[in-house]
C-alpha cells in the first residue's frame, strides 16, 4: 500500500512515486500516499504535510503524516506565517535548522516547537511556472536536513507537481464531459437529430423525422435513444475534423497525442485514435474530451509566452522588486505570477474582436 523502502535502505524515488500516484485516482488519496512516501524518503523526518492553494488564492493542508506535521499545518493558516507558506509564495526552498533559534517566522516557530517539532524543510510544488502550493518534512531534532535532503526533497517536489497537475488535467474533462443529451429537452434532442440528417442525407424536416421513426422500429429502440446516437455521432466527427485541424497546425504527431492521453489516464489505442481522427471509429465522449484536452494541454507547453497587460506587468514587478516589507508571504506581490501568466480564464480589459 505504501512505498517499501527499496534495498540497502535507499530512499524512495521520484520513479517509485510515478508508479504509485498514477495508480490512485482519488486526488485526496494520492496526496496522503505522497506525504507517506516524502516521510520515509527523507531521513530523520519524522513527519510531512502537504499544503495547496485554492483557486481563490488562499491555501489549506490537503494532507500529514504524524500528528505534530497536523498541528503545524492547522496553525500555519491560523497565524498566516510559516516556512511552508514562505515556500508556496516565494517559490523558494525554506529551511528551519532550529525552531528555538531561528527568528523568521517567530509565532509559528513558537508554536511548532510545543508540539515537538525542532526542524523543518519546505520546498514549492511548481508546474509550467504555476505555484500548486508545498511540501514540508518536519523533524523532532535540530539541523534534521541539508543540501542532500533538499535535493532529495525537491525531486519529490517536482515529480509530486507534475503528477498533481496531471490529476487535475484529468478531473477537468470529467467535469467538461456531463453527457450533453442531459442538457437538452426531449424536443430539443429530436430537432437537433432531425437537422442532422437533413443536413447529411438531403431530407425535409418531416422525412428526417420517419427516418429517425423508422431507424428505431427497425433495431428495437426508443425514438430518444436513435436520435440521442444521431447527434453524438455527428458531434464526434466533428470533434476528430477540428481536433486534426488542430493536430496539423501546431504540428502534434499522433504518437504524441497518444503518450499524452495515456498519461492523463486515457485507454484508447493509438490505431483507434488514427481511425478516430479519419472519421472511421467514433469514440466515447469522455475519450473524445480527453484527447482534446491531452492536444490542449500539448499546446500550453508549446505556446509562445504571450504579451501582458499594464496591470500584470505592474504585479510582476512588484513581485521582482519584493515590494510589501518583510512578512513576503503576507505580501500581495508575493502571489504574483508574473507578467506573462495572466490566468487565461480572467476577462480581458478589452474587448475581442468579432
Amino acid at each position: 500500500m505504501f512505498p517499501e523502502p527499496s534495498p540497502g535502505g535507499q530512499p524512495a524515488t521520484p520513479t517509485h512515486l510515478t508508479g504509485l500516484l498514477l495508480s490512485v485516482q482519488d486526488v485526496a488519496a494520492a496526496m496522503h500516499h505522497l506525504a507517506c512516501a516524502a516521510q520515509q524518503g527523507v531521513p530523520d523526518a519524522s513527519g510531512t504535510g502537504i499544503s495547496l492553494l485554492d483557486e481563490d488564492g488562499t491555501g489549506s493542508v490537503v494532507a500529514s503524516t504524524g500528528t505534530a506535521a497536523g498541528a503545524a499545518g492547522a496553525l500555519q493558516h491560523g497565524l498566516g506565517t510559516s516556512p511552508c507558506l514562505s515556500a508556496r509564495t516565494t517559490g523558494e526552498v525554506q529551511r528551519i535548522d532550529d525552531t528555538g533559534t531561528d527568528s523568521r517566522w517567530p509565532k509559528w516557530q513558537s508554536a511548532a516547537a510545543g508540539v515537538g517539532i525542532r526542524s523543518a524543510l519546505s520546498t514549492p510544488l511548481v508546474r509550467r511556472g504555476h505555484r500548486l502550493g508545498a511540501l514540508t518534512v518536519h523533524a523532532s531534532t535540530p539541523g534534521a536536513f541539508g543540501a542532500a535532503e533538499e535535493r532529495l526533497l525537491g525531486l519529490l517536489a517536482d515529480a509530486a507537481a507534475t503528477l498533481l497537475g496531471a490529476a487535475h488535467a484529468v478531473d477537468a474533462p470529467v467535469r467538461l464531459s456531463i453527457p450533453w443529451e442531459e442538457t437538452l429537452d426531449p424536443r430539443e434532442l429530436m430537432g437537433l437529430a432531425a437537422g442532422v440528417l437533413m443536413a447529411r442525407d438531403q431530407l425535409t424536416p418531416e422525412a428526417a423525422r420517419a427516418a429517425l421513426a423508422e431507424e428505431a422500429g427497425t433495431q428495437d429502440r426508443g425514438v430518444a435513444e436513435v436520435a440521442a446516437a444521431t447527434v453524438d455521432a455527428a458531434v464526434g466527427h466533428e470533434q476528430a475534423r477540428r481536433l486534426q485541424a488542430t493536430m496539423t497546425t501546431a504540428f502534434i504527431s499522433r504518437h504524441d497525442l497518444w503518450l499524452r492521453h495515456f498519461s492523463l489516464g486515457g485507454n484508447v489505442k493509438e490505431f483507434e485514435i488514427d481511425a478516430y481522427l479519419h472519421q472511421a471509429m467514433l469514440l466515447p465522449q469522455f475519450q473524445r474530451d480527453l484527447l482534446a484536452h491531452a492536444a490542449n494541454d500539448i499546446l500550453e507547453e508549446i505556446a509562445p509566452p504571450r504579451a501582458s497587460y499594464t496591470s500584470e506587468a505592474l504585479a510582476g514587478l512588484a513581485s521582482s522588486l519584493s515590494i510589501g516589507g518583510k512578512d513576503d508571504e503576507a505580501s500581495p506581490a508575493a502571489d504574483a505570477e508574473g507578467p506573462d501568466r495572466r490566468d487565461p480564464d480572467a476577462p480581458s480589459p478589452f474587448p475581442r474582436r468579432p
